[in-house]
Order: structure tokens, then C-alpha cells, then sequence
């Protein structure tokens, strides 16, 4: 679906999407998160989804908390 997120938050149930891909909410951070990993655990990525200002961000988190990869989402196929 190549409609804008704005236009499909109205028929579309964002959080319940990324809770069945996976993600839980982190109140105390206010995001979707999940944790990947490599290496039988030894290495971890926190891929995150957070609404900011009306707009979708996702981020990649890295070693020591810092953020290696940020995108405004602009539909829902980046979401997925």
C-alpha cells in the first residue's frame, strides 16, 4: 500500500501490526521495539519504531545505545 501513514492510520491498526510482527511498546521510551541477534546472542540490534510529531521513524540501535540508521516512514510498506 503506497498510501501516506498519516492516511492509512485511519483504517489501519499500526500498533496491533507491529505487535503481531513482533514488537512490544517500552512505555518509559514511548516505542515499538525488538531486539535482534547474531552470533548465538552475542551480538544484538534494537530495531525501533517510535511516532514523532505525527510522523513514524524507525531506528536502528547499536552497541552502547547509538543510533546507526534513522528514516521518517513515508507508507506502509516501509513499516512491514
Amino acid at each position: 500500500m503506497n498510501l501516506p501513514l498519516p492516511v492509512l492510520e485511519h483504517s489501519v491498526d499500526i500498533p496491533n501490526l507491529l505487535a503481531s510482527q513482533g514488537y512490544s511498546f517500552n512505555e518509559s521510551k514511548n516505542w515499538y521495539e525488538r531486539t535482534w541477534s547474531t552470533n548465538q546472542g552475542a551480538e544484538t540490534i534494537l530495531e525501533v519504531y517510535q511516532k514523532v510529531d505525527d510522523k513514524w521513524k524507525q531506528l536502528m540501535i547499536g552497541y552502547g545505545g547509538v543510533t546507526f540508521y534513522e528514516t521518517d516512514l513515508k507508507d506502509l510498506d516501509e513499516l512491514l
